[in-house]
């Protein structure tokens, strides 16, 4: 079985590279990988994102009580990054 696709492989080869057949496939299928690769990168932004979050909120939470902290640089950054503009990424890719 194997021997019969090795032989068919060997056989269409130039057929193949004649017709540029994986060129016309990669054509089709490279705006489906790009959206692929920036869905995967906003994800993993978001992820990121939720992650230092809770990581502030945990530095934040004080040992003893329930009490909150008083408001720390680390607080103020975070407000001031909210001014910043958000980008899309896959609004930017495409």
């Amino acid at each position: 079985m194997i021997s019969y696709i090795v032989l068919l492989s060997i056989l269409l080869w130039p057929l193949v590279v004649y017709h540029e057949l994986i060129q016309r496939m990669y054509t089709r299928l490279e705006p489906l990988l790009m959206q692929l690769d920036y869905s995967m990168k906003a994800e993993a932004n978001a992820l990121h994102h939720k992650h230092d979050k809770r990581k502030r909120q945990g530095k934040n939470a004080p040992p003893g009580g329930d009490e909150p902290l008083a408001e720390t640089e680390s607080e103020s950054e975070a407000e001031l990054a909210g001014f910043s503009p958000v980008v899309d990424v896959k609004k930017t890719a495409l």
